[in-house]
């Protein structure tokens, strides 16, 4: 009776951290599930992930698995590969107990709408910048918009002007349109940008529920070779700068995002091989972007300001108009 004594126990203390006894009732061991305890990594992601179907027993057993910190993982990507809606509270659970981005995730790719409450308190009391991401995303997984983000902020500098724009209004699948971004000094002495912070591109979704800034300059094609890490402009002249932004459809799980998020999203990829993900794919869906560019000049020691012939200071932010262009999840033609 001891060892059956003591199984109990245990699943009675796994119940517990997991999830409510309302949402997991008593649970015994798994043995089909037990190697996701114990095996190697390869042993139990190709168990988990080999998941499609769950008994009621089995999937008691993963849920009560949820709540800590140390065994959650595995059973979290057998349930959504099981696509478990009846798991949906145990999983809305643990997002809120561990604050853990992979259980925001897991309610978007099930796709039960019961997880939006879960998802909003997330997003709502997570203080780490990656689940308040990945909650977004899943909200748009599940047809939901979150609260808007602060959205591009304008600002400008005396003497210092941006402008954009693109070779293309609409784009499709597989298309790419060139983006010009124009500096121009307006003012009455010469400008010296900082070469390796030259501006930077933001892009946000149409919802303004998804900001993403280009964490490098935004550079594939400077307007002939310059020596120095300084690119002087001279009153009422500018300096122009290019990138390309292609759309595509690509498994957002390639080569970037947790092996969880297994889903189709459309994609914009730049000329230097930097991408975002804009909107999940769905046939005949569009994504409308808004882009901008944002610049912070370099403010330059008296000393070094001497040598490059410039006046002063430059300090301060500015950043361009916004334009559009709508992202059409279709070939040209369809």
């Amino acid at each position: 009776m001891a060892p059956n004594r003591l199984v109990l126990l245990v699943g009675t203390a796994l119940l517990v951290v997991g999830c409510s006894t309302a949402q997991c009732p008593p649970v015994s061991r798994s043995d089909k599930y037990q190697a996701l305890l114990t095996g190697t990594h390869e042993e139990k992601w190709a168990l988990a992930t080999s998941v499609r179907q769950l008994s009621e027993g089995d999937r008691r057993f993963l849920c009560s698995l949820l709540g800590n910190k140390e065994t959650y993982y595995y059973p979290l990507v057998a349930l959504c590969k099981a696509k478990s809606r009846q798991s949906v509270p145990a999983i809305g659970e643990g997002l809120l107990k561990l604050d853990n981005r992979y259980f925001a995730l897991a309610l978007g790719i099930i796709g039960d709408r019961r997880g939006i409450p879960y998802l909003r308190r997330a997003l709502a009391g997570s203080k780490r910048d990656y689940v308040e991401e990945d909650a977004r995303r899943a909200l748009r997984m599940l047809g939901c918009r979150s609260a808007k983000r602060q959205h591009i902020q304008h600002a400008s500098t005396p003497g210092l002007h941006i402008s954009l724009t693109s070779s293309k209004q609409v784009l499709r699948l597989g298309e790419s349109a060139k983006l010009t971004a124009r500096v121009r000094n307006t003012g009455t002495t010469p400008v010296s940008l900082y070469k390796p912070a030259l501006p930077k591109l933001v892009l946000v979704t149409a919802e303004g529920d998804y900001v993403r800034e280009h964490p490098y300059a935004i550079v594939d094609d400077f307007l002939g070779p310059v020596a120095e890490s300084y690119v002087n402009i001279k009153p009422n002249a500018e300096f122009q700068y290019y990138v390309s932004v292609s759309l595509h459809k690509i498994v957002s799980s390639d080569g970037w995002a947790p092996d969880i998020l297994q889903e189709e999203v459309l994609y914009v990829k730049d000329g230097c091989d930097m991408g975002w993900e804009i909107a999940p794919s769905q046939e005949g869906r569009s994504a409308t972007l808004t882009l901008a560019v944002r610049y912070a000049p370099h403010a330059h020691a008296s000393d070094r300001a001497r040598e490059l012939e410039i006046e002063g200071y430059m300090s301060g932010v500015c950043t361009s108009e916004e334009i559009e262009i709508k992202c059409v999840n279709a070939l040209k033609g369809n």
